[in-house]
């Protein structure tokens, strides 16, 4: 679950003359509008599910910062219905980056300080501290796990891509090549994208997908352990409740519990349960986007590199300042949504569905004058504090 803090159509003349560079009405009118087609409905039939599966229905959630901080402001009646979703002893809650950064790849302390305060802010909101870490789109290599493991991490959710696998099964638990401590759980991509993005396709050759169809996909995939992974907002967003998405999760869960040959557990619990079946070297980074399940959605151009590197540059000096709206605000311009918006890869159906620009261009150039603007405010904050310094009293 997961909102970034869209800017504003942010002109070159805006540059220096103290305008806001985030779209609150936007912000606002997006956050109610998907709580009301997808985080009400889809909580309460989540809810309900739980109810009546005590013993037999488990699900974990993976929830941003940046959501958060939106609903406290534009809808805090959301937050209850989230504690009372995450209080069910049936849910986990997964550790991730605060602001659903790729600060991972650019700031190691950034990256460190993100994770540390998504952990608190779960604590704080749900009681519940995170053992497994799903890093910002699945993106993992191989230097992502020690740093979780000295932050008390026990394993991690990744992208089950097919050239790290080398022909071996991903429903099966792997190790981190480095440290065989760290557990690695592999998204089933195939069957996570059959309901994720294919539940409505009309041109799938599999089209309609019935429960039962899928279950026997399921239970002949092989494995251990098979992790479904999607965005909550399949739930009645990006498929609404007339498509029959809600339906289809319930006979699927039902038909799950009836299985012989399946049963639900949450993350922690298949750690305890599982060995090891074999290490994963990872050395080009992987995530779960587009077909080839890499970075190049969100830097595979020259706006987005630019964009990326200029950024997280500016980071050095605002963390200066000291100045916590400074910080703030370059905290919430780290989102990878930003990125995505740029991007010219593909046909662009996706990109369009979720940027609220006209163009890759113009998210671009908004985006590079809202940091042009930044930029200025850090070097004037400088001066200011430099003025107080050289201040002598008598």
């Amino acid at each position: 679950m997961h909102q970034p803090i869209r800017y504003k159509t942010f002109t070159f003349f805006d540059i220096g003359e103290s305008q806001p560079y985030f779209d609150d009405q936007l912000n606002e009118k997006v956050l109610n509008n998907v709580a009301e087609r997808c985080y009400e409905p889809a909580i309460q039939h989540t809810m309900k599910l739980l109810k009546k599966f005590p013993e037999d229905f488990f699900v974990s959630f993976s929830i941003s910062g940046s959501l958060l901080e939106q609903c406290r402001i534009f809808r805090p009646c959301l937050i209850p219905r989230l504690q009372e979703l995450a209080a069910h002893p049936n849910v986990e809650i997964l550790g991730e980056t605060y602001y659903h950064s790729l600060s991972y790849f650019y700031n190691c302390d950034a990256f460190k300080k993100e994770v540390k305060k998504h952990r608190e802010s779960m604590v704080l909101h749900f009681g519940k501290r995170p053992s497994i870490f799903k890093n910002t789109e699945l993106a993992y290599d191989n230097w992502l796990n020690p740093e979780l493991s000295k932050m008390g991490f026990k394993g991690v959710i990744t992208e089950g891509a097919s050239r790290i696998l080398n022909n071996r099964p991903v429903n099966r638990l792997y190790g981190d090549v480095h440290d065989t401590r760290m557990k690695i759980f592999l998204r089933n991509r195939s069957l996570s994208n059959d309901i994720g993005y294919r539940f409505c396709d009309n041109r799938w050759n599999q089209f309609p997908l019935h429960p039962n169809k899928y279950l026997t996909w399921m239970e002949n995939s092989g494995g251990e352990i098979l992790n479904l992974c999607m965005d909550f907002e399949v739930l009645g967003e990006r498929f609404s409740s007339n498509s029959g998405i809600f339906e289809f999760f319930d006979k699927t869960v039902a038909g799950i519990i009836r299985s012989p040959r399946m049963h639900f557990c949450l993350p922690s619990e298949a750690l305890a349960e599982l060995e090891i079946f074999d290490v994963l070297d990872v050395y080009d980074p992987i995530t779960w986007t587009d077909q080839d399940n890499d970075l190049s959605v969100f830097r595979g151009n020259a706006m987005q590199a630019e964009a990326l590197n200029k950024i997280y540059e500016l980071g050095k000096d605002v963390s200066k300042t000291k100045s916590r709206k400074l910080i703030q605000t370059w905290l919430s311009l780290l989102a990878s949504d930003h990125f995505y918006y740029m991007s010219t890869k593909g046909d662009g159906i996706m990109r369009n569905y979720f940027s609220p620009y006209r163009s890759p261009y113009d998210a671009y150039v908004y985006y590079m004058n809202i940091l042009n603007d930044l930029e200025l405010k850090v070097h004037q904050e400088d001066y200011f504090l430099s003025m107080i310094n050289g201040i002598k009293m008598p």
